[in-house]
């Protein structure tokens, strides 16, 4: 497991997925970014499966290219993983 810490809010940026790809593919199970409010973690379920990598390399595309906070906001609501899970919580 890995966690950072995050001003503002807590959902991981492009670079985080990126990280998070590299360390399922290693053999990570849970990688978090916190701050004092909140905490959001993506895990593995299982099997890190080369859909799952297609899907967070999708995921992290799309908030590169995210302008707006509702951007991201949308992209979060549509997130389909087959292994992972992601989840966040108010602390």
């Amino acid at each position: 497991a890995t966690s950072h810490t995050h001003p503002g809010i807590c959902l991981f940026s492009y670079k985080d997925l990126e990280t998070a790809d590299s360390l399922f593919s290693i053999g990570y199970v849970i990688v978090s970014v916190m701050n004092t409010e909140c905490i959001s973690s993506l895990y593995r379920r299982g099997v890190y499966t080369f859909e799952d990598k297609l899907s967070l390399k999708g995921t992290s595309n799309k908030l590169k290219k995210a302008r707006t906070m509702n951007d991201v906001i949308s992209i979060y609501k549509n997130l389909s993983f087959q292994n992972l899970k992601f989840v966040t919580y108010q602390i």
